[in-house]
């Protein structure tokens, strides 16, 4: 995979707060050692943990286009196989089926990327509070 080994102790920014705001709440007293100790273990699973790093949109962009062309080009031969029927044809008319789909999806794919929802996304406030978890 294109993506660095998980490390088995680095928690993901949303985890790390979660934990940060669970401890401050049993430092004041208003949860119990038995409440913390669930909540701990639902908020840092095993096998759960975030990667290593990020990718940048860039190459985001060309691994998923990399999926998707290699994907495409095994079903473009199928269906021009079968179309056509004969490989001649099939292989002459591959090239130009590839460029224009490679043209469309990197460029779906990079605008996707860099303005879509994901790029503004930011990580959630957690107010134990309000959902009910704090109890008096």
């Amino acid at each position: 995979m294109p993506w660095a080994e998980r490390s088995a102790t680095r928690l993901s920014p949303l985890q790390a707060r979660q934990l940060d705001t669970l401890d401050t709440l049993r430092a004041e007293g208003l949860i119990t050692d038995d409440f913390y100790a669930a909540r701990r273990a639902d908020i840092s699973p095993k096998g759960l943990q975030a990667p290593a790093e990020e990718m940048s949109n860039l190459q985001l962009t060309f691994w998923r286009t990399l999926v998707d062309q290699t994907t495409t080009l095994v079903e473009n031969v199928a269906v021009d196989l079968v179309v056509l029927g004969n490989l001649t044809s099939t292989w002459a008319l591959l090239p130009v089926q590839t460029a224009v789909d490679l043209g469309q999806f990197m460029g779906h794919e990079y605008i996707w990327n860099e303005y879509g929802p994901v790029g503004v996304r930011e990580a959630p406030v957690l107010d134990l509070a309000q959902i009910g978890i704090v109890r008096h």
